[in-house]
């Protein structure tokens, strides 16, 4: 369980199936730009990819244990680590 995986780029895969128009952005740092970005991308007649990249909202407290839980059994003292 927890075992890393690979991971998906959209924005290269949109690229290698013929999407031209392709963009990532930070959803909370492109507020004012994000909105102009899809006016323009709207208007055009060929396809477009958006990529907002930010973590996931219910991912987060999951991912926060799991960090915390590394960061403690990895900072244990050698003296206070257990064999399981």
């Amino acid at each position: 369980m927890n075992d890393p995986t690979g991971r998906i780029h959209f924005e290269d895969l949109a690229r290698a199936v013929g999407v031209k128009n392709v963009h990532v952005v930070d959803f909370q740092a492109a507020e004012g730009t994000l909105e102009g970005l899809l006016k323009d991308l709207l208007a055009r007649s060929e396809s477009s990819l958006v990529v907002a990249r930010q973590p996931c909202v219910l991912a987060t407290p999951k991912i926060r244990f799991y960090e915390k839980a590394e960061t403690d059994r990895s900072s244990a003292c050698p003296s206070q680590v257990v064999d399981e």
